[in-house]
């Protein structure tokens, strides 16, 4: 794509490259007219191969920005021993156009794909810039597809049938599908997940699409947000490639990475064999590796080292949420797995320890449940909430807890002296078939708890869409669990209280949602939240941040999504990757935090804290939790 870029050729399994074309030509001026001649020199940018009419040979068909606007068109013979190529013609286009790919009818229509033209030049914001540009054999003219004027059109593909082209546009994110007989309108479209579309190929009968990571945080966000504050537009970002289904519409993701200094600008994607190869606007390389999934997970480490950017503190029992003590540098926890109790991170000294539980305090008046504190030698903690008083340094602890029974267990966190310490004050128990997930409170001390299952409801189930769960309150007054109605949901998870204890956020497993809902009024929710590519856990405030994290949805390490795997009877314990993200609830706007990909050393993860420039993370099926510097600092 350089300035004197030309065509290369790259050997999969030598793993070289070598320059294709150098210099032969057979010119057929009858068809391309054009040019007379081959250009001494030439940059090569959207590429298309269309086999010819006898087997084993092909029409190349390459976007040229130097040294002038055109379509190169060159014969591939592919029946040696090497492949050969020879330069067969061009067909100019307007200088003002800036073209991005091509792709071509089996009638030698050639079908441009313009980015831009003319001073139309920010898609980026959304504005239109470009459009399809059809080239006649016959007529030798140029003509416009009506209604394909689209913001920032990039990537094009034609169908097998030749009926209908595929366009990426990356001021949408979307590809447009649009029938040849009348493209006035598309006739299907769908959005990505999470990352800008670049180009859109056939390989073999997989049609991929690969791009760039939408809101990239070690970037600092969207492009759209760089390009108003005048930002670094070649910030490398982290990178996605997908397969689409042009007919069902929809998405399966191959593979995706975090951002990389050695290759940026993801373009586009190819499978041959078990192998994944990616290209690069960026760059002098292109890259591969092992389709995820398509070799035996590894085994976890058992040593505490720090892998795929992440550090860890070990030695809990599955550490499914935690929480910052106040603005203090420490991080109380729930173990969520048997015996898992309560401990306290040390943020700084990256150390941790379990809380002595045995202190009691009870308060018999307010919480009647519990005469005395469970056995704490079988006590675990699920989702917690951590409540300030009104005396500084002190707080209400609430704990989801299964073992010994279905409760939520409550205990005073003394921070006012050196470490904090705590005091067992009671529980309030709930249905022993409940599955309680996450807690939170008010400030008169009502609970609210989010259980996920109940009724005998299984995890499978919210995976599937069915509703399992609900909001429950328990009231000081008359410490009576009662549903609120309308929160009976999907794999209710996480929930967190806002501010002015108006509203509730409800994360919500089954459709990968926040919901809030009025708390006066809890009938409907009054905004909904989805989080397109990954599963929401827990959802909590980190400082004036409402954080919410969870796993890749569409996990291709795992062979797809959980309702996927669990339609074909497969286990669920494979590790997937993970993302951490801030939720405006008023906006409903998603920041994305930072995010990474599955290894085998930590999975399960489920809730965010931001300390400092640090996020960590908790996990919900291993010993460990996990640290890193947010993207983005510098």
């Amino acid at each position: 794509m350089g300035e004197h870029g030309g065509i290369f050729l790259l050997d999969t399994q030598a793993k070289a490259a070598r320059r294709f074309f150098t210099g032969a030509s057979k010119p057929d001026l009858k068809m391309y007219p054009d040019c007379p001649s081959v250009p001494a020199s030439f940059n090569t940018h959207g590429i298309a191969l269309r086999p010819a009419k006898v087997d084993g040979t092909y029409t190349l068909y390459s976007v040229t920005h130097q040294p002038f606007e055109s379509i190169q068109v060159f014969a591939v013979d592919a029946r040696g021993a090497a492949p050969a190529i020879t330069w067969t013609g061009c067909v100019k286009l307007p200088a003002d156009f800036r073209t991005n790919s091509v792709t071509a009818k089996s009638d030698g229509t050639i079908l441009a794909n313009v980015q831009m033209h003319g001073n139309a030049t920010d898609f980026i914001s959304g504005n239109i810039t470009g459009g399809v540009w059809a080239w006649d054999p016959k007529s030798k003219k140029l003509d416009l597809l009506k209604g394909t004027e689209l913001a920032g059109n990039n990537g094009i593909e034609i169908s097998p049938d030749d009926k209908e082209i595929y366009i990426a546009v990356s001021g949408t994110q979307t590809v447009a599908i649009y029938d040849l007989a009348n493209t006035a309108k598309p006739v299907r479209t769908i959005r990505t997940p999470f990352y800008n579309l670049d180009n859109i190929h056939w390989s073999g009968d997989r049609l991929i699409a690969a791009g760039m990571m939408f809101d990239e945080p070690a970037c600092g966000g969207t492009r759209k947000q760089i390009q108003d504050a005048h930002g670094n537009m070649n910030c490398h970002r982290g990178w996605v490639v997908s397969q689409l289904d042009p007919k069902a519409m929809r998405w399966r993701i191959l593979a995706y990475g975090e951002p990389n200094p050695s290759f940026g600008g993801i373009a586009t994607g190819l499978v041959i064999g078990k192998t994944l190869w990616i290209s690069s606007f960026q760059m002098d390389r292109a890259a591969y590796r092992a389709l995820p999934g398509s070799q035996p997970e590894p085994a976890a480490s058992t040593a505490c080292t720090p892998s795929m950017g992440l550090n860890y503190v070990c030695g809990m029992i599955r550490p499914e949420d935690f929480l910052q003590i106040g603005s203090s540098k420490y991080l109380v926890f729930g173990g969520s797995g048997a015996s898992g109790g309560i401990g306290m991170i040390d943020t700084q000294a990256k150390t941790w320890r379990q809380l002595d539980l045995t202190k009691t305090r009870p308060d018999l008046k307010l919480y009647p449940d519990c005469p005395a504190i469970p056995n704490p030698k079988v006590l675990n903690a699920h989702g917690i909430a951590l409540k300030a008083t009104r005396t500084a340094g002190l707080y209400t602890l609430y704990t989801v807890t299964h073992a010994p029974f279905e409760s939520i267990q409550v205990f005073a966190l003394d921070a006012r002296a050196g470490e904090p310490s705590l005091a067992w004050r009671g529980c309030a128990k709930l249905p022993s078939d409940f599955r309680a997930n996450g807690v939170t409170a008010t400030s008169d001390g009502t609970i609210i708890v989010n259980v996920q299952m109940k009724n005998g409801a299984t995890q499978a189930d919210y995976m599937v869409g069915k509703i399992t769960g609900g909001v429950y309150v328990w009231k000081p007054s008359d410490k009576t669990w009662r549903l609120l109605p309308g929160t009976e949901l999907a794999g209710n998870n996480g929930i967190e209280i806002s501010k002015d204890e108006k509203e509730i956020y409800v994360a919500v497993s089954g459709t990968q949602s926040v919901e809030i809902y009025a708390l006066a009024d809890t009938t409907k929710p009054l905004r909904s939240a989805r989080a397109i590519w990954f599963n929401i856990d827990n959802i909590h405030w980190s400082g004036d941040r409402l954080v919410t994290a969870g796993v890749i949805q569409d996990e291709p390490a795992c062979g797809g999504t959980r309702k996927e795997i669990i339609e074909r009877g497969g286990g669920l314990e494979c590790h997937r990757g993970w993302v951490a993200a801030q939720l405006d609830p008023v906006s409903l706007h998603w920041t994305i935090l930072s995010y990474g990909e599955a290894i085998p050393d930590f999975g399960g993860e489920s809730t965010g804290q931001v300390i400092g420039n640090t996020l960590w993370l908790s996990s919900n099926n291993t010993n460990r939790v996990g640290w890193r510097a947010l993207p983005g600092l510098k």
